[in-house]
């Protein structure tokens, strides 16, 4: 189910201008080139969640855990990328996203930077948790 749920926030997050799926926005891992056309790009993880709980009417939710990673050559854009996405995201509520009702968004930290790679773009990341209804 995570892997439904990161494929329905890769296509709101390019509903709402984030990046162009397969261009410079991805799911699971960033494809790499020499020519420096994937310098700049955003890259959408599923980090796992935490087990399904029933509230006290007996519905199914599920909390799935994210991160999204942004690659630039600045860590200031990096960094705003990152920000931006977290506007978005942080304190979503009652929302549909593709096949899941989205309970809450919560930005779980503030970007981070995770270092340098070795072509020399910067890599912050920002994790989330989302509580989603099950059907």
């Amino acid at each position: 189910m995570p892997v439904q749920f990161v494929d329905d926030l890769g296509t709101f997050l390019q509903t709402q201008g984030h990046g162009t799926l397969g261009t410079d926005l991805f799911k699971g891992s960033a494809p790499d080139r020499d020519d420096g056309s994937l310098d700049n790009v955003i890259t959408i993880t599923d980090t796992g969640g935490l087990a399904n709980v029933l509230n006290e009417k007996g519905a199914a939710y599920e909390e799935i855990t994210v991160q999204i990673r942004a690659r630039n050559k600045r860590q200031e854009k990096a960094r705003d990328s990152l920000l931006s996405i977290q506007d978005e995201l942080h304190q979503l509520s009652d929302s549909d996203l593709g096949t899941f009702t989205l309970v809450r968004g919560l930005a779980v930290d503030r970007p981070a930077v995770i270092g340098r790679d070795e072509k020399e773009r910067w890599n912050l990341v920002s994790n989330y948790e989302f509580l989603v209804r099950l059907s």
